[in-house]
């Protein structure tokens, strides 16, 4: 499999052509903008190898024990955690995260109506493009795992992704 240092290089190199595909699907700057940042975001923070001990992991720095529990749903991989699945991968980790968010807000004596998500969701298109950013960010960690698995490139996996 790919390093991190592969899967964030991969992440900076897919957003060239995610930019083009988002231009001539029509988005505006705005939306195009959400969807490229959601998929750094995917790449750099949010990414399937949430479940290990990994680069995106360790980036959460002090905020990174709220991912101990998910990393308990099973090993790395596990069908509980759905981790390298590329749609309901990451759809699980903003639904993790926001149930993470709103036991924490409650924590505190915030209830979630005080929360203002009725204006988050008021925000439907740009909010479906950035999770589509997220989900693109897992397809392409999910595709060079994939390749890397490839019988073929066994004695060129070192070469291929060590630029």
């Amino acid at each position: 499999m790919p390093s991190g240092k592969t899967h964030d290089k991969l992440t900076l190199y897919s957003c060239l052509p995610l930019a083009l595909g988002g231009f001539c699907f029509g988005l505006d700057g705005i939306l195009l903008s959400t969807l490229l940042a959601g998929h750094l975001f995917g790449g750099f923070m949010f990414g399937p190898d949430l479940d290990s001990k990994s680069l995106p992991y360790k980036r959460w720095g002090l905020l990174r024990f709220i991912w101990k529990p998910y990393q308990s749903l099973g090993g790395h991989r596990s069908f509980a955690s759905q981790s390298h699945d590329s749609l309901f991968g990451p759809v699980l980790r903003l639904i993790y995260v926001g149930l993470i968010v709103v036991l924490i807000f409650s924590f505190f004596g915030i209830p979630p109506k005080d929360l203002g998500l009725e204006r988050v969701f008021s925000l439907k298109e740009p909010l479906c493009w950035l999770v589509l950013g997220t989900v693109s960010a897992s397809f392409v960690h999910h595709l060079a795992d994939w390749v890397m698995a490839l019988p073929g490139l066994k004695g060129r996996r070192r070469k291929l992704f060590s630029r």
